[in-house]
């Protein structure tokens, strides 16, 4: 069976989730999982696969815009699929939850089978300025954070090779 993973990603956090998922699948060999990186394919069609994991990063409150478009776009089609949503960023438990419900319409939250929170990681020194003075504002951090959750990640994978017996 196949997965399509569809993410964006503005410093790679979001990315290095849906490249470790993908790798951890496909070398299971049973079943084949693929990226597309909402951010740089051509306006991104909705990938065939009966599974469509969306990886999702929170900058500021909001996700990236060819995310946003991404579920607009295709909503009907997503909704024939089984979908699952990992979102990466600083905020756990019920602040995490309503950044998901406002990045992702209801219909399809209410469609998915799986959420998954897989923390975040802020590396400062890469960040432009506009985006240091944000964290620094509104997440309260001056500094490099580390709040990555393999534990989630992890159960975002067993519960892939459970639906696709990977």
């Amino acid at each position: 069976m196949s997965i399509a993973i569809v993410y964006a990603s503005r410093y790679g956090t979001t990315r290095s989730v849906a490249e470790s998922v993908a790798a951890r699948i496909n070398e299971r060999g049973r079943s084949r999982a693929t990226l597309l990186d909402a951010g740089t394919a051509r306006r991104a069609d909705c990938p065939a696969d009966p599974i469509i994991v969306v990886g999702l990063p929170i900058y500021g409150g909001s996700t990236l815009a060819p995310i946003a478009r991404f579920l607009e776009r295709h909503e009907r089609k997503l909704l024939e699929r089984r979908i699952a949503f990992f979102m990466s960023c600083l905020y756990t438990g019920p602040r995490a939850e309503s950044q998901l419900a406002d990045a992702v319409p209801s219909v399809l939250l209410a469609h998915a089978y799986g959420r998954y929170f897989v923390g975040g990681r802020v590396d400062f020194s890469e960040l432009r300025p506009l985006h240091r003075f944000i964290m620094r504002r509104i997440g309260a951090v001056s500094g490099d954070v580390d709040k990555l959750d393999q534990a989630e990640v992890d159960r975002m994978v067993r519960d892939l090779v459970e639906r696709t017996g990977a």
